[in-house]
């Protein structure tokens, strides 16, 4: 019995239910008129649909039941520019599982002279896209008495029934003939390849089957297994697709024997572009081979190993480039989803993109595998993910510890130690930069939700130039288990960047003098990580980061501490002697002075109950980062008449910050070196009719210098007469 309806069964199923990376259709040619849809019952007996251009033979016995089949002119794309040698038809209607093949004529109507094929779409989901879309396979055609015949194999019950997900039951598909080139096997066995460009040559072809015929044998070196596969070749279909399209891999409901590959005819002539996708599209093809779930499953559902399908795929494309320093170009617009939180699940909706998260995951499988060694990550990886265990746990048993694998991970990543990715890229648009402008601007708070294993990042630009550049930044975080991770970074061109990491802390970390990072223009950047990592591993916490600007005390007060031992000369009216006495400083005499920059001067004027007049002033060079005082000198008189007087001075140099506080800093140098540091140091005393001159100095494990600084200012009358000297003599 012949109707008009299509039923073009099966053939798109295998087509339709199967796993690829990415395809976009072209633009949409001109459509034929679209006629009114016929729709006819085929029952248990089978039956003949016929419209005029497509004759669908389904057997006796194919249906379990009375079914209702329909062909119509699709209102979908065209993808094939309207190069198709036949019809262009969509069959609804043929359920999911049927008992026998079904045969489909299509009816010629363009001559042509070429090797002939059917396209066979169905829609499906496509991993790359992250969505569903309908994709084509070519089937070798058999021309007989003006029609191009091809057979669609049946499906079972038992290759459905583990999906787990609804399904409606049937599926539409669409078909075209199309010309093109005569299949050609490659040199092993391992690929047919058909082509609709009949302008490629066979020596063109043949390269082609020798990079496919590479990529298999460079996978079996690395241990993977091909067991699952019990029959070649696989089918490798060159067509026209979207430029930016290079192709993909489908998972077939028929089963492991037949996924195949498709690519862009663009390809054919740009075999360097042709071997990184076949890298990435045939490790798809591997994958599929590992994933023991049923047929229809692996061709309908993405599955919990959806992103580490992809940053694995992505990673594998290095292996065959012919650029030392390859980064992947599928990175472009994904570098920030290393970030986003180590797992993302295809039923986590509010997780974003799975497909470009395992773009964005390619360089964490790099660093993976440069750390703990290509044998334990692959092929191991499927061999545990697909036998069961979540990739989290197989990550960790990996790793032994996954949250310090990350958080270190992170850091490499920043660094752009990984792939040569600028940290702008990583950046842009997600950093949160706090502008320090003003005097005002002392603290900042950030709450945010983590995922499980993600990263933040923060930024402190110093705006401020009268900020003090002894001040301190501290990074503060709270809420959960964390990492603080803090760079310096300066951006110089869209070319050059420079950043470095100054340090780490679970909790908090602070940077003690923030000169040479105002100076230079740098800014400071943090980068928390979440290191909470548990079941199902997508759930969120919140984390508080403070980021706080602390300001150095006003250290206005100065005392000055010594002892060394001094070689004196005496002078009497009747005697001159010489000896070595200890000269030290009265510890509790405070000047009060100033800073500039980095200098503080001190100045004193005082009269004591002695009658004694006393003046004097010091100044200290400091270090950038006040750690070390480079230059000290001291002066004063102390007299009460021109025959009473008490003169001093001294230069030392290089005297190292031994300790800090809120309160004071101290600059400190013990022990035999103290003279060392002491390059110049006069006293003179004169007292009635004696006079005492120091004649040169040194140290024992005794003497010391001690340059105290302090907040908190004392009073005049702590002033001690005779000023900073006492020697008994």
């Amino acid at each position: 019995m012949r109707s008009r309806i299509v039923s073009i069964l099966l053939l798109f199923f295998s087509i339709l239910l199967f796993q690829f990376c990415e395809e976009d259709n072209p633009s949409s040619p001109d459509k034929e008129e679209t006629p009114e849809k016929t729709s006819i019952s085929v029952g248990v007996e089978g039956g003949v649909i016929d419209d005029g251009n497509i004759v669908i033979t389904v057997p006796n016995g194919t249906f379990s039941s009375a079914t209702e089949i329909s062909v119509s002119v699709p209102t979908e794309e065209n993808p094939f520019s309207n190069g198709e040698i036949t019809a262009f038809r969509k069959i609804e209607g043929i359920p999911n599982d049927y008992n026998k093949p079904i045969e489909v004529k299509l009816k010629l109507n363009k001559t042509d002279n070429n090797y002939k094929y059917i396209a066979i779409g169905a829609e499906g989901f496509a991993k790359s896209l992250g969505k569903s879309q309908i994709s084509y396979k070519l089937v070798e055609a058999e021309e007989k008495d003006g029609f191009l015949i091809c057979t669609i194999s049946s499906v079972s019950q038992n290759q459905l029934r583990k999906a787990t997900k609804p399904d409606d039951g049937s599926r539409a598909y669409y078909l075209a003939g199309l010309g093109g080139k005569t299949p050609n096997i490659s040199s092993n066995g391992h690929f047919k390849i058909m082509s609709t460009d009949i302008t490629i040559g066979s020596s063109e072809i043949n390269s082609i089957g020798s990079i496919l015929e590479n990529t298999y044998t460079r996978y079996e070196q690395m241990g993977y297994l091909y067991a699952n596969r019990t029959s070649w070749p696989i089918d490798v279909c060159f067509r026209y697709l979207d430029p930016k399209l290079d192709g993909y891999h489908q998972s077939s409901m028929f089963g492991y024997n037949s996924d195949y590959l498709v690519f862009n005819n663009l390809l054919l002539r740009n075999p360097g572009k042709l071997k990184i996708t076949a890298g990435h599209e045939f490790h798809h093809f591997i994958q599929g081979l590992y994933d023991n779930r049923n047929s229809y499953a692996r061709a309908k559902e993405a599955g919990i190993n959806y992103w580490i399908n992809e940053a694995t795929a992505v990673w594998s494309e290095e292996l065959f480039s012919d650029n030392t320093a390859y980064s992947p170009a599928i990175l472009s617009g994904n570098e920030q989803e290393s970030l986003s939180g180590l797992h993302k699940d295809t039923d986590m909706d509010v997780t974003g993109n799975v497909e470009q998260h395992g773009y964005g995951m390619a360089p964490f499988i790099k660093y993976l595998v440069e750390n703990y060694g290509q044998e334990r990550i692959i092929p191991q990886l499927f061999m545990n993910t697909y036998s069961g265990k979540h990739p989290v746990v197989v990550l960790q048993g990996i790793t032994g510890d996954l949250t310090a694998c990350y958080t270190n991970f992170i850091d490499e990543y920043a660094l752009g130690n990984i792939y040569d990715i600028p940290f702008s890229k990583i950046s842009s648009g997600i950093d949160k930069t706090w502008k320090i402008d003003g005097p005002e601007d002392t603290v900042m708070v950030y709450d945010n939700s983590y995922y499980d294993l993600s990263s933040r990042i923060f930024k402190v630009q110093f705006s401020y130039p009268e900020i003090d550049i002894t001040s301190k930044v501290k990074f503060s975080v709270s809420g959960g288990n964390n990492k603080i991770a803090v760079f310096k970074y300066k951006r110089i061109t869209s070319q050059n960047e420079i950043i470095e990491k100054i340090g780490t802390g679970e909790d908090s970390f602070s940077i003690s003098d923030i000169n040479s990072y105002v100076k230079d223009n740098f800014n400071i950047v943090a980068i928390v990580t979440n290191s909470r990592l548990a079941a199902p591993y997508t759930n969120q916490n919140n984390l508080s980061l403070e980021i706080k600007l602390e300001n150095p005390p006003k250290l206005t007060e100065h005392n000055l501490d010594y002892i060394i031992i001094g070689h004196i000369k005496l002078e009497e009216p009747d005697n001159v002697t010489y000896y070595d006495s200890k000269l030290n400083s009265n510890p509790d005499y405070t000047i009060s002075g100033d800073y500039n920059e980095n200098v503080f001067t001190g100045n004193w004027n005082i009269n004591d109950y002695d009658g004694y007049e006393t003046s004097g002033n010091i100044t200290a060079k400091f270090n950038d980062d006040k750690t070390e005082i480079i230059e000290y000198s001291f002066n004063e008189i102390s007299k009460n008449s021109n025959t009473n007087r008490t003169t001093v001075s001294a230069t030392m140099t290089n005297i190292p910050l031994s300790s800090a506080s809120e309160d004071q800093n101290i600059y400190e140098v013990i022990g035999s070196s103290t003279s060392s540091h002491i390059s110049g140091f006069n006293l003179v005393i004169i007292n009635d009719e004696q006079k005492l001159t120091l004649m040169n100095y040194k140290s024992d494990n005794e003497s010391k210098i001690r340059l105290i600084f302090k907040k908190k200012k004392l009073s005049k009358e702590n002033i001690k007469s005779k000023g900073m000297i006492s020697v008994n003599f």
